[in-house]
């Protein structure tokens, strides 16, 4: 796992922004997350909550992460591999 990841998990699970969550905000700010994978999740959940994304599914949420209600739409999958 290079550093960036765990910077990138440590910034997410505080709820802060990574470069991707602040890509995102900038340029596709309000459309919906196809599909968030494993950290992703975290970034997509984070974006939900903050109002950046109208809604999102993720697949594989992290073990502790805090899905965000009442914001937006957001759906979780989660199958045996995951």
């Amino acid at each position: 796992m290079a550093a960036f990841d765990v910077i990138d998990i440590v910034l997410a699970y505080q709820g802060l922004p990574t470069g991707a969550f602040l890509r995102y905000a900038f340029e596709y700010s309000d459309l919906p997350i196809e599909g968030a994978h494993s950290l992703g999740a975290l970034d997509a959940a984070n974006l939900v909550g903050y109002g950046f994304a109208s809604d999102a599914h993720l697949y594989a949420v992290p073990f502790g992460m805090i899905v965000p209600s009442g914001f937006g739409d957001v759906t979780i999958t989660n199958s045996y591999g995951d």
